[in-house]
């Protein structure tokens, strides 16, 4: 994956770590933490994560971008557009870096006096495998591989646990469901609708061990918008459904038979938690809490969150 770096312009980074990161077109933010910490965002390639990160109707870039979160780290090269409406807070994570990628998050993790996030979990993962390549630490075809491999895997699930009790979001991204193929094992492993992608050790797939998304206290899934459709009488088909988060107790994902005959739920892979209880449908859409029209649903959430659970001191 060739990947090429933003400009040069000064990052979060490059700012001392006791100066908070404003931009002068917006207010000051109010104090916000999150009383749940890290916040899980789980969703399909064109669910529109990242998206929840502006406001769509906001013609003036400068102005679009979230005016609650301090830092963006962008492990995905499909997210470049945050650099658009929040350059000023967008840190890029580098596999060319003699830096691991594990440590590049922590370090503006740590620097951060904010909210952060991550775009994405799912994309990180091939960043540090692919820095481990560049470092000779993991040389397919070696014996020495499957060790490493091993290694990568222990230290990623590691580094969620850490992610998950500090103030930030990660996002997700979930499969459509399919066989994939082991690049280092060359096992063939089936992939359930609605789980994390990426290494299937780390989604609850393969072996013992449960999705990293159960190191979140919240976790939420985003939908993309289901357009009405009627017969040719006029009869509703399937109604028409916002974009948004599925409200817990309303989860419609269907379950699915694997090969092995198994009969599973994307919600064993990816389960839908709201501790906070900020996640509420419509008297017409129960089950989603839309984000259309609410501007930048990140600080729609993140401003419901500052006035339930006002951070003291």
């Amino acid at each position: 994956m060739s990947v090429e770096k933003p400009s040069e312009k000064p990052t979060v980074a490059d700012k001392p770590a006791n100066v908070a990161v404003q931009s002068p077109l917006v207010p000051s933010a109010p104090k916000i933490h999150l009383p749940a910490k890290a916040i899980a965002i789980a969703g399909r390639t064109g669910s529109g994560k990242s998206t929840l990160f502006c406001d769509p109707l906001q013609a003036d870039p400068r102005l679009a971008g979230s005016k609650h979160l301090s830092l963006m780290m962008i492990a995905d090269t499909g997210s470049m557009g945050h650099m658009a409406y929040m350059s000023d807070k967008c840190q890029f994570i580098d596999p060319e870096s003699q830096e691991s990628p594990i440590e590049q998050v922590k370090r503006h993790v740590l620097a951060c006096m904010g909210i952060w996030a991550l775009d994405s979990w799912s994309t990180f993962q091939e960043v540090q495998i692919m820095w481990s390549k560049n470092q000779g630490k993991l040389v397919p075809g070696d014996k020495s591989a499957l060790k490493a491999y091993g290694e990568i895997v222990m230290s990623l699930r590691d580094f969620v646990q850490w992610l998950s009790r500090r103030d930030g979001i990660v996002l997700f991204n979930t499969a459509t469901g399919g066989k994939t193929t082991n690049p280092l094992t060359k096992e063939t492993e089936e992939t359930p609708a609605g789980c994390i992608t990426g290494l299937s050790s780390l989604s609850g797939v393969k072996g013992k061990e449960e999705t990293v998304l159960r190191a979140f206290s919240t976790v939420y899934v985003i939908c993309q918008p289901v357009p009405e459709a009627r017969d040719a009488e006029g009869k509703v088909l399937r109604a028409k459904r916002p974009r948004g988060f599925i409200v817990p107790g309303h989860d419609f994902r269907p379950a699915q038979k694997l090969i092995d005959g198994k009969v599973v739920s994307p919600s064993d892979y990816a389960p839908i938690k709201d501790p906070l209880k900020l996640l509420r449908g419509s008297a017409d859409v129960p089950g989603i809490h839309s984000v259309e029209g609410v501007g930048c649903a990140i600080d729609s959430l993140l401003l419901e969150i500052a006035t339930r659970y006002p951070k003291k001191g």
